[in-house]
């Protein structure tokens, strides 16, 4: 049922993984255009079970009228029309002013008259499989992304244009923009039209301002780009950011600095069962492979910081832990145990990412040791940094206090461990084993300066 108190006349919406006839609804549309009835356009796939490879769908508009019932503010379906087939859908949108609507799908643009839904789609070809829609908010054009980066405008709405000629796939007039190195994967102008916003794998939020062609970037914003709004707040305008690891991030449309983010646990991970061991993978589909032999496994860099009732635990890029405090059930900060770079590929070839393998905490609090590791991919050498971090009172952070590089050589480090306590005159040893073979014991020793004072600790074996 749809309820309602006031007769609307536009609203766009979609939702994914509903279900209506046993036919699961990929996108959907709602034109309200009358005071009693209204028009709910979606796409439906036509099989009962879906699978990656079977894609075939319809786009449908269903009439819905009032409810029978005098003191019902329901809505009831009325009248059903399937407005064309399609393959692999994408996109589904309405344009602002009501008068058209498109979907994307494949290397396609489907496009037909909300006034004359009965002729049909007029078909229009993409050289690229498409990704992403939107509609100019004032003028009569929308715009595309595709998998190989480019944005596209799309100047087809006239009545000239958009005649539908059966088995007929047209060609009409683009203007192309391009900065994604990988797949667009959302779209959105800002309320007055001169900007266009975009997002993707690259962590990048572009805005291009379309009169002059110019583009602005808010760079690393910590995850893939999974959607983009432009929202009004106090501090006047903003654009919401949905990522990847599930983190909600607002960029000042002013200054274009981050301004602030909501996150809980970052999402990018999956946990497996191995051997009574809850182990750990990467799981992004388009990056890693998803090999789950033991000799593929990962452990999981899990540890609990008492001092600050904190869990330390993997973020959705193997290269960082997310700092979990326990008692707000957010996420406090992002550690970048190893600083890189967050694309993930270039051109068709994954880039190996550094991987936080291993973290302990003494049990004082006050000392961690992490694990990184970087396979050799050909194109950067094999990497494996045994780092010990100090923690800060007073801002509350961990800090790199000393980075040993291969410290069983090329062999990987298999377990590592603080002593249980100790006293003045004993220092704080630290014991990790190797695939060589080898237990090396490590401890503190204090660093001096010139002048004889003492400027710190480092671990030394």
């Amino acid at each position: 049922m749809v309820h309602y108190s006031e007769p609307l006349i536009l609203l766009n919406l979609s939702i994914t993984s509903a279900r209506m006839n046993n036919s699961r609804i990929t996108f959907l549309s709602l034109c309200l255009v009358q005071k009693r009835v209204c028009h709910l356009i979606h796409v439906i796939h036509l099989s009962k079970f879906i699978s990656l490879k079977d894609q075939n769908a319809a786009v449908m508009r269903v009439s819905l009228q009032n409810s029978a019932s005098a003191n019902s503010m329901s809505l009831r379906s009325a009248e059903e029309l399937v407005v064309g087939k399609i393959l692999s859908p994408t996109g589904l949108a309405i344009a602002p002013n009501g008068a058209w609507l498109v979907a994307t799908a494949g290397h396609k643009v489907y496009v037909a008259r909300t006034s004359a839904l009965t002729a049909g789609f007029t078909k229009y070809v993409s050289p690229e499989r498409l990704t992403c829609l939107a509609f100019h908010p004032l003028e009569e054009y929308f715009a595309t992304g595709d998998d190989k980066g480019v944005v596209r405008l799309w100047y087809c709405l006239n009545e000239e244009s958009v005649t539908n000629v059966g088995g007929v796939e047209k060609k009409t007039q683009t203007s192309l923009m391009h900065w994604h190195a990988h797949p667009v994967s959302t779209l959105t102008f800002t309320a007055n039209g001169a900007y266009l916003l975009s997002g993707g794998e690259e962590a990048v939020l572009v805005i291009w301002q379309l009169h002059t062609g110019r583009r602005e970037f808010v760079p690393r914003v910590g995850s893939a780009i999974n959607t983009v709004s432009v929202t009004r707040s106090n501090n006047g305008e903003e654009y919401l950011l949905g990522l990847a690891d599930a983190t909600y991030v607002f960029v000042n449309a002013n200054n274009l600095k981050i301004s602030r983010s909501y996150s809980r646990l970052k999402l990018g991970a999956y946990f497996i069962v191995h051997s009574s061991f809850c182990l750990h993978l990467w799981a992004d589909p388009g990056v890693y492979d998803h090999d789950t032999s033991p000799s593929k496994i990962r452990s999981t860099p899990l540890s609990v910081h008492s001092l600050s009732s904190t869990l330390l635990l993997p973020s959705s890029h193997p290269s960082s832990l997310q700092i979990y405090s326990l008692e707000t059930s957010t996420v406090n900060y992002e550690l970048e145990v190893s600083p890189s770079n967050r694309t993930s590929r270039r051109e068709d070839k994954p880039v190996e990412p550094s991987r936080v393998e291993q973290c302990v905490i003494s049990s004082s609090g006050h000392w961690m040791a992490t694990v990184d590791t970087r396979e050799n991919d050909g194109d950067f050498r094999a990497e494996i940094y045994l780092k010990l971090w100090v923690w800060n009172d007073k801002s509350a952070v961990w800090v790199l206090n000393t980075r040993i590089d291969k410290p069983h050589m090329d062999k990987k480090i298999t377990s590592l461990e603080f002593s249980p306590g100790h006293a003045e005159d004993m220092p704080l040893q630290l014991v990790t084993t190797g695939e060589d073979g080898i237990v090396k014991v490590w401890r503190l020793r204090d660093q001096k300066l010139k002048t004889g004072e003492r400027e710190g600790e480092e671990a030394v074996s």
